[in-house]
């Protein structure tokens, strides 16, 4: 069954979360080591600097947010909104989604050679010809051993069925979208939504923020031990403290399994401050852009 979900860039909706703090014990030292990367994208339509990407060494790093930010000056289309980062080993890839129900041509994949092409949007783009449900929207993308997952979360409460997986055997596979679905049977929280999908060797994680501007608590990291945890979710949650700027919203995040780290850029611890000082008065961000249908 082709879930063909609708939207995204902002997001809104997410998880029963149980307030669980989990579990530095599901944990690897391998993969609590590993660094992460979180995109986020303007919600605004700003024509510059559209995108960020936080960086942090560790695990613990993400999980008390100690981060370096790196600006990535581009112009996003409107017509689009990032929805997923991964890296395969040789490339790194953000995923993108129509905000509008087109029909065709619903996902683009911009790739780049290095993580300082990224930061200088040096990319080769491929449209990816598919047809996304506009109950639903793309709110994640990893890769795993060879394979492609897209995460997809309905833009409506529905109190089941929420998620749904769709997973690919290559990247030949994800382009001409041959996939396999997975529904996934749980109720998310109406206050959150999922924003990012990764796998970091051992375990996978979906990463989760809050639709309104609580300035407390804004993000929640469920991570599940195996896929089939994942699709049954059995989870562990860990709340992460921060307040994300009112003018962004995550749409990605990755762990990078490769030995060596990239490059972190510009360091700008305060960016999120300096944004929210800057746009203090635009009020609650929106989570995600609903698709017109």
């Amino acid at each position: 069954m082709l879930i063909t979900p609708r939207v995204n860039g902002s997001m809104a909706k997410c998880l029963t979360i149980c307030v669980v703090v989990a579990a530095a014990s599901l944990l690897s030292v391998t993969a609590q080591a590993l660094p992460y990367e979180i995109l986020y994208e303007s919600d605004a339509d700003t024509n510059v600097n559209e995108l960020v990407l936080n960086s942090f060494d560790s695990y613990n790093d993400l999980i008390n947010y100690n981060y370096s930010a790196s600006i990535v000056d581009v112009d996003i289309s409107t017509a689009y909104s990032s929805t997923g980062l991964t890296y395969d080993g040789d490339d790194w890839h953000i995923l993108y989604e129509t905000n509008n129900d087109t029909n065709v041509n619903e996902l683009v994949l911009n790739t780049f050679d290095t993580f300082q092409d990224i930061l200088d949007y040096n990319y080769t783009a491929t449209i990816i010809d598919v047809d996304i449900s506009a109950a639903y929207s793309s709110t994640g993308m990893t890769y795993e051993n060879g394979m492609w997952h897209i995460l997809y979360e309905s833009d409506a409460d529905t109190n089941v069925n929420e998620l749904v997986m769709n997973s690919f055997n290559s990247l030949n596979d994800l382009i001409n979208y041959n996939y396999t679905a997975n529904i996934i049977d749980v109720d998310i929280s109406a206050a959150y939504s999922s924003t990012g999908l990764t796998y970091d060797g051992s375990l996978w994680h979906i990463l989760y923020e809050s639709d309104a501007d609580t300035n407390v608590n804004e993000m929640v990291l469920n991570s599940f031990n195996s896929f089939q945890n994942l699709l049954n979710y059995n989870y562990s949650a860990t709340i992460i403290d921060v307040d994300i700027s009112a003018a962004y919203s995550s749409t990605g995040i990755h762990a990078l399994l490769d030995s060596s780290p990239p490059p972190t850029g510009i360091p700008e611890p305060s960016i999120f401050a300096l944004f929210s000082i800057g746009l203090a008065g635009m009020g609650l961000r929106k989570r995600r852009k609903k698709k017109f249908q």
